[in-house]
């Protein structure tokens, strides 16, 4: 009777094994792609792309450290490489969220507020970059202070959950940056509806505004569904194997929505395919070096869009 109950435990634990293997496997490729390229090209040298840089590489990290078995098989006393996991993670959860939120940020100061944002870009982001580190940090090491535990008996260790303090700090961590995230998102989004039916009437000449609606709304929904899953993962309704399938099937949107913007796709061709990237855009490169000396509008919304969306 135990065998069985062993058996199918195994047998249970398997199924929800290949698809995190597939999905950790996936992701690797993706983000170490989406890493690599966006290093080699120069067309991405801005502060908005250097914030997904940090997203692509805790991704990145994070999925190479899940599938590493840093367990050791005296069950009973926990080592230095298992505090290291946890650690890791545990830290790695923690960027992403704020990167996604300074993501949104950026997307808004870029869009809306284009001039003062240029302007000072640089500051942006580093005082952000140091703000999200030392939260991150400080919050992890805490958090593995108390413990360390081996998740759901799955590959990989994590800091300990199981604690009232966590679940407030956790809380108020997702709310710092979950409240900003959605404010820069509606305004952003109803900017941009404005500016849509401007052009519809003839006010101002089109500047891809569409397309930025559509992008905006599509990363308001992943940051949202992100948090929300976090929320469920604190309060403990979500839990288990498909815990870490869900989490990860999310990021993994979110680096197809960084890959899939047109500018990745429009520099990928370039890089890859040189004939067919003069045939379809040598005429548009003039075109956009005019416009961008005679509307103001229409050159900001460029700068904006190099990777944010």
């Amino acid at each position: 009777m135990a065998d069985s109950e062993g058996e199918d435990q195994y047998t249970i634990r398997l199924v929800f094994l290949i698809p995190l293997i597939i999905l950790n496997a996936l992701m690797l490729l993706i983000t170490l792609f989406l890493f690599i390229f966006l290093i080699k090209s120069k067309a991405f040298d801005n502060y908005q792309c250097y914030n997904i840089l940090i997203f692509s590489l805790a991704v990145l990290i994070d999925c190479a450290v899940r599938i590493i078995p840093f367990a050791d098989e005296d069950h009973d006393n926990t080592n230095f490489w298992e505090y290291l996991q946890a650690f890791i993670l545990t830290f790695l959860d923690k960027i992403i969220l704020s990167a996604i939120t300074t993501q949104t940020i950026l997307f808004y100061l870029g869009v809306i507020h284009t001039k003062k944002y240029f302007d000072n870009d640089k500051k942006v982001f580093f005082i952000s970059f140091v703000i999200n580190i030392v939260i991150c940090l400080v919050l992890t090491i805490i958090y593995i202070s108390n413990g360390i535990r081996q998740v759901h008996h799955r590959l990989y260790y994590y800091c300990n959950s199981d604690s009232v303090f966590k679940t407030i700090t956790d809380t108020i961590f997702n709310s710092v940056y979950l409240i900003p995230n959605l404010y820069c998102s509606i305004i952003l989004i109803m900017y941009l509806f404005r500016k849509i039916k401007e052009v519809k009437k003839g006010l101002i000449e089109d500047a891809d505004y569409f397309h930025h609606f559509k992008r905006a709304i599509l990363m308001a929904l992943l940051n949202i569904a992100t948090f929300l899953e976090s929320y469920l993962i604190i309060f403990g309704e979500l839990h288990g194997e498909k815990t870490d399938i869900i989490y990860l099937s999310t990021l993994l949107l979110i680096c197809l929505f960084n890959c899939g913007n047109q500018a990745i796709m429009k520099e990928t061709m370039r890089l890859c395919c040189k004939n067919k990237y003069k045939r379809r855009y040598g005429n548009e490169e003039k075109g956009n070096e005019n416009d961008d000396e005679e509307d103001e509008t229409g050159r900001d919304l460029v700068r904006s869009r190099t990777y944010s969306n």
